[in-house]
């Protein structure tokens, strides 16, 4: 049975339409973004360094001292050294002679002692005396201390004494010094006083003075002053004795000594240099060279001699 016509033609004219249509492409993706270009890899990293020995490390320092320790204490001693005045000064002692008392004195001794500049007030003493200088005015009883019973002055020439330490109050003193006589050394206690300090000058400069004097009770006997008599039951000569300082102190200041010094000559300045017109003085004209010694004159000639005459006949 035949189709009808109609859809005979409808079937060709639709086959005929796909055909002619182009085919559908397929969907492209879109082309991908370059991508950047692969990264260069990565150097090898270097092998690591073999570690190294450490050196050994220095022992701690040890930990500073302490400040006490470092640095002393600043020191507070302003003393400066004093002269003894010889003529002004003694070391004097006193002795008990059956019932009266006896004095002497050493005329010889030196010495050493530092002194406040501005107070006077001793910080220091260091003092001997020659035992051989003993007097009591008279020369046989000198003679006999100068002897073995006492001093012994041939094998114990000088007594000696140290300040150890001094206090003060005021003006007056206590001291604790070493005494040595004959070798034997005690510590004995003194009490004393500044007597007053005075700005001087007896052609010497101006300079200070202070006056000072001390006192000390010792027995003889324990330095081995043994001699010993009695008389009728008592003694001739004391134990006790009484020791009895004296000294007058010198100190020039600084400034003192300065103002004394003699001045140096002044330099001539460069004023004085030249003329009262202000001009450099003329140099002094040179003394003309002294003239030459005149050759001796030529002794004259010798007349010639005399013909001799003729012989005559």
């Amino acid at each position: 049975m035949h189709k009808p016509s109609w859809i005979v033609m409808t079937s060709l004219l639709w086959a005929a339409q796909l055909q002619a249509q182009p085919a559908p492409t397929p969907a492209t993706k879109p082309a991908a973004a370059p991508t950047a270009p692969a990264a260069a890899p990565a150097a090898p990293a270097a092998p690591a360094a073999a570690p190294s020995a450490a050196p050994a490390a220095k022992p701690a320092a040890p930990a500073a001292p302490t400040a006490r320790s470092a640095t002393p204490a600043a020191s507070t001693d302003k003393s400066v050294e004093w002269s003894v005045d010889p003529a002004h000064s003694r070391i004097g002692f006193t002795a008990r002679h059956i019932v009266s008392k006896v004095g002497g004195q050493f005329k010889k001794f030196s010495g050493v002692v530092r002194a406040d500049p501005k107070t006077g007030k001793i910080v220091s003493l260091e003092a001997t005396a020659d035992t051989a200088s003993i007097d009591t005015g008279i020369e046989k009883r000198d003679a006999h201390l100068r002897g073995d019973d006492f001093f012994n002055a041939e094998k114990y020439p000088q007594l000696k004494l140290v300040a150890k330490s001094l206090k003060w109050s005021g003006n007056k003193f206590t001291a604790s010094a070493e005494l040595t006589i004959r070798d034997v050394t005690k510590t004995v206690p003194f009490k004393g006083e500044l007597l007053g300090i005075h700005t001087a000058n007896f052609g010497q400069g101006e300079h200070l003075r202070a006056g000072y004097e001390a006192t000390a009770k010792i027995n003889r006997k324990d330095f081995g002053l043994k001699w010993s008599m009695v008389t009728e039951g008592i003694a001739v000569v004391g134990d006790e004795v009484e020791l009895n300082l004296a000294a007058e102190l010198m100190y020039t200041p600084p400034s003192a000594a300065a103002a004394a010094a003699p001045a140096a000559a002044p330099a001539p300045s460069a004023a004085a240099a030249t003329t009262p017109t202000g001009s450099a003085p003329a140099a002094t004209p040179a003394k003309p060279a002294a003239p030459p010694p005149a050759a001796p004159a030529a002794k004259p000639a010798a007349p010639p001699a005399p013909a001799a005459p003729k012989p005559t006949h």
